[in-house]
């Protein structure tokens, strides 16, 4: 399990425990203290379910509504903006609107620097402003309700409206929970967004990925800048993306050269870049080594590295394991297995990595096919 992973287990399970004690205890009382002669569908657990459905859509345009704000007020121009599924993106063609999974507990907004110099702590700090006036809103609506007016408990009609907002508060606070812990989950976070944009390599770096993200959504032409030799976070993905261009050129030394200077200490780089480059680098070796020299290189590896690569759980490793299966386990299921993975692997992947890997697995196929032809010959 990788660290991201169980460390977001944590915090989903405080979100789940908090939620589980605020709603059996004050806002099951709120709840239960409700008239259900005063209330919607005049029934307080159909009520309850109502609001709560509410307060997640609420909370999560509120969110993506501030990141859209702060990214205006910080220089940046939007091409993506995204709540649970509903996506408005920028294209070459103009603004569309498709169902679209994205990067974020709720959602996702994508941008672009629109001037040279830009803020992106604006675009990371303003759903907590928002979130902040949603508080003060359900703080005037207790203020204004909890009272008599000529003797009449305001309470017992409009409670529900009270009641609502604790409840839209709560969920609200749960949402950005998640999104404030500084710290990487299975999802990009604010808080972990904020950390990293701290030191001013990984700002320039931000903006740079910023923008090749919005130049790919748009369908416009993509320039990489020159690979970073300061080794962070952000300034190995892009990194990644140069590597990923010299193996579209075909220039492996170049690659493996990079992947070398990006690896030097793995520790600077999140998992999934280095299971990506250390995927790359054993398929550039792999297309390098005589089935001779592959099969010794195989046979040396920890029984943890090679269950790894078997199991092809990314596109990089299932594409190094189509040597392997060819030219080390020389069998025909192995190599119907890897076939099965890439179709898998393929569909995460963005379009412009998509050509560059089908193109990679398609050249394997046609080398390896040569090299053992009775593997992949058709049954008849």
């Amino acid at each position: 399990m990788r660290k991201e992973d169980f460390t977001s287990l944590l915090v989903y399970a405080a979100m789940i425990g908090i939620a589980v004690v605020l709603g059996l205890t004050v806002l099951r009382d709120l709840v239960m203290q409700l008239d259900p002669n005063h209330i919607p569908f005049n029934n307080q657990f159909a009520f309850a379910a109502l609001v709560v459905v509410l307060a997640i859509i609420f909370n999560a345009l509120l969110i993506e509504l501030g990141h859209l704000v702060g990214a205006k007020l910080g220089g940046y121009n939007i091409v993506l903006f995204n709540v649970l599924w509903f996506c408005l993106l920028k294209t070459k063609d103009g603004w569309r609107f498709r169902l679209k999974g994205f990067d974020g507990l709720t959602g996702e907004t994508k941008m672009k620097p629109a001037k040279e110099k830009t803020n992106p702590k604006l675009y990371v700090w303003f759903p907590v402003l928002l979130y902040f006036i949603e508080l003060v809103v359900v703080a005037v609506l207790f203020i204004i309700f909890n009272r008599e007016v000529n003797g009449v408990d305001l309470m017992k009609d409009y409670g529900w409206i009270v009641v609502s907002g604790f409840i839209f508060a709560a969920v609200g606070g749960l949402i950005n929970l998640y999104n404030y812990v500084p710290v990487k989950l299975d999802a990009m976070n604010d808080g972990y967004r904020l950390v990293l944009i701290q030191k001013p390599i990984n700002k320039k770096a931000f903006d740079i990925v910023l923008n090749l993200d919005a130049n790919e959504l748009e369908g416009k032409e993509i320039t990489l800048p020159e690979p970073f030799e300061e080794i962070t976070n952000y300034t190995s993905l892009i990194n990644q993306r140069i590597v990923y261009d010299y193996l579209n050129k075909n220039e492996y030394d170049k690659a493996k050269e990079l992947i070398d200077l990006t690896l030097k200490d793995p520790k600077l780089v999140n998992e999934e870049v280095r299971r990506s480059l250390e995927g790359i680098e054993l398929f550039i070796l792999c297309t390098s080594l005589s089935s001779e020299e592959l099969n010794k290189y195989y046979i040396d590896l920890d029984l943890a590295t090679k269950k790894d690569i078997s199991s092809c759980k990314e596109i990089e490793t299932t594409l190094s394991y189509l040597y392997i299966a060819t030219l080390v386990e020389k069998s025909r299921y192995e190599i119907a297995f890897v076939e099965d993975r890439f179709k898998k692997n393929i569909k995460k992947l963005s379009q412009n990595r998509v050509d560059l890997f089908k193109r990679l697995y398609e050249d394997s196929l046609q080398k390896l096919s040569k090299q053992s032809p009775d593997l992949f010959k058709t049954e008849e």
